[in-house]
């Protein structure tokens, strides 16, 4: 079978207990959806056996990976909080020959997303100021409980994780 010829992007929640792959195509606002799949983390040596594993049952032209993991990132690795996993960005990169390989904080990922949700994918528990610019918090219970902050800076958003190394 030929390789896709769109090339794809590769995503990925990487939690405790589950971890959630998914390929998007560029899109408007956000990115769009292509295909996903949910795997065990417990059951995995790793976040590369889960991608071998994706991979396998598609054809795709992958350029860029950004895999969110629960746990601390420094200089793109982490240790992840829940799994007994050391994961390296520069090691996935090599073995899959994708272009580029990111690893971000799982909860600073999620807050990223804040600016890009449309109105029917809010719950307002509790109407306040709308502050257009404002600091965001979340708390995101899953196997652990994560948390992070969200501000502006230079008409960008900055996502600040509270796990560090």
């Amino acid at each position: 079978m030929p390789k896709s010829q769109q090339p794809m992007a590769l995503a990925g929640d990487v939690g405790g207990t589950h971890t959630r792959l998914g390929l998007f195509t560029a899109g408007g606002r956000r990115p769009r959806l292509q295909t996903e799949e949910t795997f065990s983390s417990e059951k995995a040596q790793g976040p590369e056996e889960i991608i071998d594993r994706f991979l396998k049952q598609r054809d795709h032209t992958i350029e860029t990976v950004c895999l969110a993991i629960a746990g601390p990132v420094e200089q793109n690795r982490v240790k992840t909080t829940n799994l007994p996993w050391e994961v390296d960005a520069n090691e996935i990169k090599d073995r899959f020959g994708f272009g580029r390989v990111h690893l971000m904080n799982d909860v600073a990922a999620t807050i990223r997303a804040v600016p890009l949700l449309d109105p029917d994918e809010v719950f307002v528990l509790n109407r306040g100021k709308d502050l257009q610019k404002g600091t965001v918090g979340l708390v995101a219970p899953g196997t652990g409980l994560g948390q992070a902050l969200m501000v502006w800076a230079g008409g960008r958003v900055v996502a600040l994780p509270t796990e560090i190394p």
